[in-house]
């Protein structure tokens, strides 16, 4: 998906956009945050 949102951006299915915005990263960022908070503690 990267590649077509930077250089085919023409192209990107805005459906599919939006549903990755409102599923996927929500959860990558459950999942990022712990890492980050006890990442952040060790500095």
């Amino acid at each position: 998906m990267r590649d077509i949102l930077t250089h085919q951006y023409d192209r990107v299915n805005l459906n599919t956009l939006w549903d990755v915005i409102q599923q996927d990263i929500p959860k990558l960022l459950e999942l990022i945050e712990p890492i980050m908070t006890n990442d952040s503690q060790h500095y």
